[in-house]
């Protein structure tokens, strides 16, 4: 990818600005993919190897499509900005956040392949931080909305002339990620994208996956800083001992979702009752290095699809530098909190209750237009 030009590099710095958060470091965004053994598949975030209109991704692929396309929601932005996102990144990396260059870019990394010189590498290689720098770019073009896909990438990209129409050629495959990552976005993109394929991970459901000896709240825990997250995880904390009911909403027992329904309900925010409408609503969140207490964290499940989560928890944070969720998981347990690194591998998706826009996400969209 060439240099961007001066002005296009005020609005990303600016946006940047805006987006990280003040002394909070920044991670690179792992994909995270499993082998599961039941079917012989490799599984992530987006699920198993599927096939987006006419072409086939593995579940590396399929997790890095799922996060620009969460980061694009994260910023509040249209369908149509997550779907030049992902044909812009097949185009450059084939969905994959490449540590390399070529010959015209040696310096170039990521998933937009972008300069480093320019960007630098956390940008460059973070998916999180890559998109967003991208999408700065494209909401900065006047009219950017009714333009054809390619000239909008090759805007920002500025390929080589003869490569000029080649993002193109990836419209249809996008539109159809799009769709399937991002419910109710197919009125925003494309006309006709096609759909995914989906080949789904069995499911892990909220039975056999490792914890800690008891389930209890670990020692030296510290709730949250207050607010109606800090609510929620303490609502949910509160439950810790108390039955897996199915169906149940307390006070005696709960299940998975029952959980969370109630936990963010005495927070002051309403969300869905089941899982699969609790993965749809909210806001997204592009990945583990974005997490904050009160998050939902989705799997498959036992009963449902990485398109349709059927198990759930609440992230409640750190201690000693461990990440804790806290879940109501079958029938037979207790509610219990578990490290992170025991969903780590089956997370399919994430998502935040609080979900109106953040001034932050304002402040971006003022800059950019």
């Amino acid at each position: 990818m060439p240099a961007p030009s001066r002005s296009m590099l005020l609005v990303v710095v600016a946006a940047l600005m805006i987006w990280l958060v003040p002394g909070t470091a920044v991670l690179a965004l792992a994909v995270w993919v499993s082998t599961n053994s039941s079917a012989g598949q490799v599984c992530g975030p987006g699920g198993a190897t599927s096939t987006a209109a006419t072409t086939t991704l593995d579940a590396e692929q399929l997790a890095n499509a799922q996060a620009v396309i969460a980061t694009a929601q994260a910023m509040t932005l249209p369908p149509r900005a997550a779907q030049i996102a992902v044909a812009t990144a097949m185009q450059e990396s084939s969905l994959r956040n490449l540590n390399y260059g070529d010959t015209a870019g040696p310096s170039s990394r990521g998933l937009f392949q972008q300069q480093t010189q320019f960007y630098g590498v956390t940008v460059a290689t973070n998916p999180v931080l890559a998109t967003q720098a991208f999408l700065a770019q494209v909401v900065a073009i006047p009219g950017w909305q009714l333009l054809p896909l390619t000239q909008v990438a090759a805007t920002v990209q500025r390929p080589a002339k003869a490569l000029i129409g080649a993002y193109a050629q990836w419209e249809n495959e996008a539109g159809a990620l799009v769709q399937r990552f991002w419910p109710g976005a197919a009125g925003g993109i494309g006309a006709q994208p096609g759909t995914v394929q989906a080949v789904a991970c069995a499911g892990n459901g909220g039975a056999g996956l490792p914890g800690v000896a008891t389930g209890a709240i670990p020692a030296g825990y510290q709730l949250p800083a207050a607010g109606q997250s800090a609510a929620a995880v303490r609502f949910a904390l509160a439950q810790v001992g108390k039955p897996y009911i199915w169906g149940g909403v307390g006070p005696s027992g709960y299940d998975c979702s029952g959980l969370t329904l109630e936990a963010w309900a005495a927070a002051g925010v309403a969300i869905p009752r089941t899982a699969q409408a609790q993965a749809e609503s909210g806001t997204p969140v592009a990945g583990l290095a974005e997490l904050q207490p009160g998050d939902l964290l989705f799997i498959a499940g036992a009963d449902g699809t990485p398109a349709a989560p059927g198990h759930v928890g609440m992230y409640i944070g750190q201690l000693d530098h461990v990440p804790y969720l806290v879940q109501a998981p079958q029938t037979g347990q207790k509610v219990q909190v578990d490290p992170l690194s025991s969903w780590k591998n089956v997370i399919v998706g994430i998502r935040r209750p609080l979900a109106s826009a953040t001034s932050q996400n304002q402040a971006l969209l003022a800059l950019a237009g």
